[in-house]
């Protein structure tokens, strides 16, 4: 696994906990960090917790700032 792999994945693991503690306080939307390849990235996305959920368990599909949606196919 290379290191943009490496990183997507703690991103989304990251991004997994930000949904589990939103949900459980009735919030509808949270930034989630940006899940592309670049190690250095802080951007974040704003989503509503209901289409984040449309992405579990398909990692084809990532959370991806505008700017970085090319660098982030999978």
């Amino acid at each position: 696994m290379d290191h943009g792999e490496q990183h997507r994945r703690l991103m989304r693991a990251v991004n997994d906990r930000v949904r589990d503690i939103m949900g459980k306080d009735g919030v509808t939307e949270a930034e989630f960090l940006c899940e592309c390849a670049m190690e250095d990235c802080t951007r974040t996305v704003r989503l509503p917790l209901e289409l984040y959920d449309s992405l579990d368990g398909n990692r084809a599909r990532l959370v991806a700032h505008g700017a970085h949606e090319k660098l982030s196919r999978v």
